[in-house]
C-alpha cells in the first residue's frame, strides 16, 4: 500500500451477489468473531440476521429457487467465500429496477 492510498472500510457482514441467473451469499465474521480468529480463540457461531434481511428484499418474482441449507451453512461458517444459494429470473430482476 502506498502512503496516501484511500482505504474504505465497509461494515457489512452479509451480502447477496447476483452472477447471471445465480444467487450467492457472501458472509464475513462479525467484529467479535474476527477478533477471536485473530487471537486464535474459538469462534462462537452466530447466524447474521442481515443475511435474512437481504434475502427478504429480493422480489418473490425474481427468486426461482432457494437452498435454505446452503444459506444456513454460509451464515454459520462466515468465511467470506461466495456460496451458491439459488437462482433468480434475470428478466424479472431487470424489470423490477
Amino acid at each position: 500500500m502506498h502512503i496516501g492510498t484511500t482505504v474504505r472500510v465497509v461494515k457489512q457482514e452479509a451480502n447477496i451477489v447476483h452472477i447471471g441467473d445465480k444467487l450467492y451469499a457472501v458472509v464475513f465474521p462479525n467484529r467479535t468473531q474476527a477478533e477471536a480468529i485473530e487471537a486464535g480463540d474459538a469462534v462462537k457461531p452466530q447466524f447474521p440476521v442481515e443475511l435474512l434481511q437481504r434475502i427478504s428484499k429480493l422480489s418473490s418474482r425474481q427468486i426461482l429457487q432457494i437452498d435454505w441449507r446452503a444459506i444456513r451453512d454460509a451464515g454459520i461458517e462466515r468465511n467470506g467465500t461466495p456460496v451458491y444459494i439459488g437462482a433468480h429470473d434475470v428478466g424479472a430482476a431487470q424489470a423490477s429496477n
